[in-house]
């Protein structure tokens, strides 16, 4: 009985870890409730997660909301352009459905689509280097691309894992209100986490890499 409630205990840790993310889903969720600071508070639970990761976190609070202030002219400045271009692509598909027909429309939706999904796999990146590196936002969105490119099957379980939420609200609606609670207890979370144990390899290798000589 006395291991069953050993700290050192696999299923402890792992009961610790799912109460962190349900705490840190609700961080989330209540700094993203004006829409317009979502960025920020995104990007202050990528923070927490990568010192969950790296064993270095200060602890969930303080490291969150010290994240959220130092991060939030470029996390939202990203934000706001991420939902611009979004919008854009929204926009498109509204104007192709309403008027174009046929392999013409076909093409111009699997061109939009293409484009989406580069948006998307861009900002995949773009938080968690915000997240962890100083930078110049221009130098974060080119370094974003780049990676997505360079990493592009990591990528790819990114951008699906990241758009999972959207699209489940517009294939199935009733599949995605049944799964509601599941999102406002821990899902943004547990997503965030896999998304941050598939880009700590990536981050280890840059971190690794030896400094370029001028």
């Amino acid at each position: 009985m006395k291991k069953l409630f050993d700290m050192d205990n696999p299923v402890v840790r792992f009961m610790g870890r799912v109460g962190d993310l349900i705490v840190l889903n609700a961080l989330f969720l209540v700094c993203s409730l004006p829409v317009v600071t979502a960025g920020a508070a995104l990007t202050a639970m990528i923070r927490v997660i990568q010192g969950y990761l790296t064993q270095s976190e200060p602890g969930m609070f303080k490291s969150f909301f010290h994240a959220f202030r130092q991060n939030f002219k470029q996390a939202t400045a990203a934000w706001l352009i991420l939902l611009l271009l979004l919008g854009a692509m929204g926009y498109n598909f509204f104007l192709i459905h309403a008027n174009f027909t046929g392999g013409l429309a076909m093409g111009m939706r699997i061109l939009m689509g293409s484009l989406t999904v580069v948006i998307l796999a861009a900002a995949g990146y773009v938080f968690p280097l915000i997240a962890r590196y100083e930078n110049s936002l221009r130098q974060h969105l080119l370094n974003a691309l780049i990676l997505a490119v360079a990493k592009l099957p990591r990528t790819l379980c990114i951008v699906v894992l990241n758009a999972l939420p959207a699209a489940l609200a517009c294939f199935s609606l009733r599949v995605f209100f049944y799964s509601i609670a599941i999102w406002v207890l821990v899902g943004f979370a547990a997503i965030c986490y896999l998304d941050c144990l598939l880009l700590r390899p990536v981050l280890r290798q840059l971190e690794s890499a030896p400094p370029q000589q001028d």
